[in-house]
């Protein structure tokens, strides 16, 4: 029997079950790739997913091989510059979402570009910037910043979670003011094939805009562990 509970702290199954499979296989399917995504936006799921069928030389509609396809190309490639540029520049990736996937692969390698921690350090925009290597120089720029700043006992992805802490016990204030709003409408969902299964596509919050964290990041994973446990 599976453990579900697992799922429960998203943070954890990332850092912990999905990284040591990255690395015994040289790849992760699309359960594990979109727990990433989950955890780091639950609202660009779906972006996500369009820029992989996107993506795809050989257009196909099954997310699970395209996800292989892509964590394997990053398991092979030959440093930390070039899987950056192989999600920003052959994935139309941006820099926040490709950074977190990175930093759960690679977390003694990469941090996580975070347009608030971004703000509180006055540093750079960097995520609209067209010039690749423009990119790599003020990110490497920026996870030097970023451990210099927090305490130096610190590793790399301790330093990452002590700016979330900080952030959000900082951001309480505006999270309740977007938990007060009044519901979006639905939008229509779409189906595409994660290997026998299928991953609803759409309004990550069907029922209306609920307060972000745990729970509704583990109703999608729950629902995609259904999908292709069925």
């Amino acid at each position: 029997m599976r453990d579900y509970l697992k799922y429960y702290d998203l943070e954890r199954y990332v850092f912990e079950e999905v990284h040591r499979r990255f690395h015994a296989e040289h790849s992760v399917g699309a359960f594990d790739f979109f727990s990433i995504v989950i955890w780091k936006a639950n609202r660009a799921k779906s972006r996500i997913a369009a820029k992989l069928l996107a993506g795809d030389a050989e257009r196909r509609r099954d997310l699970d091989a395209i996800a292989r396809t892509l964590t394997s190309a990053l398991s092979e490639a030959a440093n930390a510059k070039e899987r950056l540029r192989l999600l920003i520049v052959d994935w139309k990736f941006a820099l926040p979402m490709a950074s977190a996937i990175l930093a759960v692969f690679w977390p003694e390698e990469f941090t996580i570009y975070d347009y608030r921690v971004r703000q509180r350090l006055s540093f750079p925009e960097l995520k609209h910037l067209a010039d690749f290597n423009r990119i790599w120089d003020g990110f490497t720029d920026y996870q030097m910043k970023v451990a210099a700043i927090a305490p130096a006992e610190l590793n790399l992805r301790d330093k990452d979670r002590f700016f979330g802490e900080n952030r959000r016990l900082c951001s309480w204030s505006a999270i309740s003011e977007a938990c007060s709003r009044e519901p979006t409408a639905r939008r229509p969902s779409r189906r595409v094939a994660i290997g026998p299964s299928l991953l609803r596509l759409g309004n990550p919050n069907p029922a209306g805009r609920s307060c972000p964290g745990t729970s509704e990041q583990q109703r999608d994973v729950d629902r995609l562990r259904r999908q292709l446990a069925g």
